[in-house]
């Protein structure tokens, strides 16, 4: 699955916490530099648009290397270090006023592709930020409540519920209610009902 407008460092397996971010400080970052547009003397292709980093590194090098993009994530980052963009296809990726950071796939978190949005790079490690991850899980918990809540609601207004479901139905809605409660800046999860 290739999710455009992401890019990625290598990561370590051991969690630490620094300023309430998760940091993945075991695995390896390669950092490409920082990509500016510039005006090449011979272009390949002109009107084309091109960018290069400090170290004179045209990003099309990089792109068109398919030996090179192939099992790795590319992951963008702004200024601050906020992933704008992370992808598993560098060929796709035009990083323009960003940080490039090349992560082998089989060493990126398992959820880059889909939640590095929510993460930063800083010095090389991947940092996730404890309460986004907790909202997130939140969210998705509330959302699969919510899904087995409603049919049971409809039987009990129409009066077609059994006892089981009536039951079933109070159980869900204490859950939810609970969720919502969760402290967010150290979540306990509370148990999903039978």
């Amino acid at each position: 699955m290739t999710a455009s407008h992401q890019c990625t460092t290598p990561i370590r397996s051991t969690l630490s916490t620094v300023t309430g971010l998760t940091s993945h400080k075991d695995k390896t970052v390669n950092s490409l530099g920082t990509f500016k547009r510039y005006t090449p003397e011979s272009p390949e292709i002109p009107g084309a648009a091109y960018i290069k980093n400090e170290d004179d590194t045209d990003w099309y090098t990089i792109a068109w290397d398919k030996e090179r993009i192939a099992g790795n994530i590319y992951a963008g980052t702004d200024a601050e270090g906020n992933i704008v963009c992370v992808t598993d296809d560098g060929s796709a990726l035009f990083p323009v006023d960003m940080t490039v950071w090349e992560i082998p796939a089989d060493e990126a978190p398992d959820n880059i592709l889909t939640e590095g949005y929510q993460a930063k790079i800083i010095d090389g490690a991947y940092m996730v930020e404890h309460i986004t991850i907790a909202k997130g899980t939140q969210r998705r918990l509330l959302a699969e409540a919510e899904k087995i809540i409603r049919p049971l609601e409809r039987a009990v207004k129409y009066g077609m519920a059994t006892d089981e479901e009536k039951a079933s139905l109070e159980e869900w809605e204490k859950y939810s209610v609970l969720l919502y409660r969760v402290n967010l800046e150290n979540p306990e999860w509370p148990e999903k009902p039978e």
